[in-house]
């Protein structure tokens, strides 16, 4: 149960608090980022492929975001970092028991090295409900963030879960892969990142890139130190077990992370609109995540087409981790 009161956290709804300030989109950073995300995008690292790719600069990942919870983006009368609740809203959840249920993306346009973004942040709900472990509490954030020129650049929607019975635990098998190797980033093929370039290029059905991952325990490290995710169920094995899991498991921006990847080669990182996932299942160390995606509609959109795609991210034993979607939007061919 949250150190505070339900009457008081309800209180609390439509609570707004400037909740970032001046968060500098560095190219050491995004590189840095997009590396820990197994993302092998050049754009993300060099001008010259972010310009053959059609980007006016070295563009962020969506998830880039993640790093306004950084305690120097946070305004002084903020508490933040990885101890306290964040964006400014510490409810009192329990460490041990405090998981992303879900995050998505509303998106103006791309972020770019060499923006600066600030943010506003409103608690927008607060429920429980009772399940077989205990009461389930749950909690929705709502982030406004906007550039160096006070236009909007994105809106997120974050859902933090405090789960009494803390997740399902099912590791790997026998925790075979959970010190081997790493997946590293390496040079993609000279055809990669052809991304689909109209709408008449794609129909309901149509299927995306296929992206397979494998994680262990450095990569939970490498992602929590470029993310600022310093939750110790992510890397703290004597902590997490004392909690009663089985083992440390992934973040849910680092498989969301992955599947923005699978999404963007596909559709195209500035084309993309709405970005959501859910987090269904733990990801653990040693596993091998396989994110797919399924075109679900085409619709009429000015001179071009709204794709909306489903999005899906399974491990080795057929689990399902993580459910997305995506809309982007595509021109015709003959548009003008």
């Amino acid at each position: 149960m949250p150190a505070r009161p339900m009457a008081e956290l309800r209180s609390m709804v439509g609570e707004s608090k400037r909740s970032v300030e001046g968060l500098a989109v560095e190219a050491g950073k995004v590189e840095e980022f997009a590396r820990a995300l197994k993302n092998d995008n050049p754009a993300y690292r060099s001008r010259e492929a972010a310009r053959a790719q059609g980007f006016e600069r070295i563009p962020a990942p969506i998830t880039f975001l993640r790093t306004a919870l950084f305690p120097r983006y946070g305004p002084g009368e903020t508490e933040t970092g990885a101890d306290r609740f964040p964006l400014g809203f510490d409810i009192g959840f329990d460490l041990r028991y405090r998981v992303h249920g879900g995050q998505a993306y509303e998106v103006e346009r791309p972020l770019y090295v060499g923006d600066t973004v600030s943010a506003r942040t409103t608690l927008v709900d607060v429920s429980q409900r009772e399940t077989d472990d205990g009461t389930l509490t749950l909690l929705v954030l709502e982030t406004e963030y906007t550039d160096q020129d006070v236009d909007p650049v994105a809106t997120e929607r974050k859902t933090i879960l405090e789960a009494p019975g803390g997740i399902e635990a099912t590791p790997a098998e026998d925790g075979e892969g959970a010190e081997g190797p790493s997946t590293s980033v390496s040079e993609p093929p000279a055809d990669a990142y052809r991304t689909t370039e109209y709408a008449e290029d794609v129909a309901v059905g149509d299927t995306g890139p296929e992206v397979v991952e494998t994680f262990d325990l450095k990569d939970f490290v490498r992602y929590a130190g470029a993310s600022n995710g310093l939750d110790r169920i992510h890397y703290d094995r004597d902590f997490v077990r004392d909690a009663g899991y089985p083992d440390v498991f992934a973040h849910g921006m680092l498989t969301a992370g992955v599947v923005e990847h699978m999404a963007t080669d596909w559709l195209g990182l500035s084309r993309v609109s709405r970005f959501e996932t859910r987090f269904t299942a733990p990801l653990w160390a040693g596993d091998t995540l396989t994110v797919r995606g399924t075109v679900v509609d085409v619709r009429e959109r000015g001179d071009g087409a709204a794709v909306d795609v489903e999005l899906d991210g399974v491990s080795q034993r057929g689990e399902t981790v993580v459910e997305g979607e995506a809309t982007a939007t595509l021109p015709r061919r003959d548009a003008p």
